[in-house]
């Protein structure tokens, strides 16, 4: 079987709210309509047995329910905002290697090991005592404002959002470790952990966006890490912005602003369209 076949087979497994026979049904129809075609004709064709994958997991984990998608969403993005704040944290923790940093940063990352696996409100604990640790070890630090307000907004998501299905342990302890990319960002000279944790929520935001096409919970979710933002860093940037505008004319920093508060606007429009499409799926 070859790594084309591999992954066609491997997707299609993870079609949810479907019998069998109909997972296969669409295997042997997928190889079937590739035999012959080219790695262009085979990729665009296992990118749309993805989408397809990601609407049928959507309507079976919400039941296509605005109020679900919307819960499930805020959760999935809570979570990846912890994950961004923890690879913050072991920036600053790589740079200081102060013991307090540490403990704050592994906090995180055990925090988004847990919110994979559902356990919501150990994971909102943990996440609240991580940052607080971290905070606490270097409160005067640049950006420790936009760091404490993320940390506050991802609690709240944590403990009002819901779960999707839990991940398994493996799945969990992977995406929790890959917050350790804070480690060589460090060295590569990027030790802020708001700068770090900033940078990765709008990286994340855009990737969940896009995928929000298709399973509109990950739309929510880019909402909502877009919201936080703006909310982290924008409204100071408002505030300042106007000053310097009053004093001199420059502007930089209200389009900044302006450009997150469309991003939430745009992001909301992006949830609600993907909603009406998968519920006529």
């Amino acid at each position: 079987m070859s790594a084309y076949e591999h992954a066609v087979a491997w997707v299609t497994e993870r079609l949810e709210g479907v019998d069998p026979s109909y997972r296969r049904d669409v295997e042997l129809t997928t190889r079937e309509l590739t035999a012959r075609s080219g790695l262009r004709a085979r990729f665009l064709e296992l990118f749309a047995l993805v989408a397809l994958a990601l609407r049928l997991r959507s309507r079976a984990r919400t039941g296509d329910r605005r109020e679900q998608i919307w819960h499930q969403g805020a959760y999935i993005g809570s979570v990846v905002l912890v994950l961004a704040l923890a690879a913050g944290a072991w920036a600053s923790a790589e740079r200081t290697a102060e013991a307090l940093m540490l403990i704050g940063a592994a906090g995180l990352t055990a925090s988004v090991v847990l919110g994979m696996r559902g356990n919501r409100l150990a994971a909102a604990l943990l996440a609240a005592a991580g940052g607080a640790a971290h905070i606490g070890a270097d409160a005067s630090a640049v950006g420790s404002g936009a760091f404490a307000t993320a940390c506050i907004a991802a609690v709240a998501g944590l403990i009002a959002g819901t779960p999707p299905r839990a991940s398994g342990r493996v799945t969990a302890l992977a995406i929790g470790a890959s917050s350790l990319a804070g480690l060589p960002l460090a060295v590569a000279g990027a030790g802020d952990a708001a700068v770090v944790a900033g940078t990765l929520t709008v990286v994340a935001s855009l990737v969940l966006l896009a995928l929000g096409w298709f399973d509109p919970r990950l739309a929510a979710a880019a909402t909502a890490l877009i919201f936080t933002r703006l909310l982290a860093t924008g409204l100071d940037e408002l505030g300042q912005a106007l000053a310097v505008l009053s004093r001199d004319g420059g502007g930089l920093l209200l389009v900044r602003w302006a450009l997150m508060s469309t991003g939430v606007v745009v992001a909301w429009l992006a949830t609600n369209r993907s909603i009406r499409r998968t519920s006529r799926l």
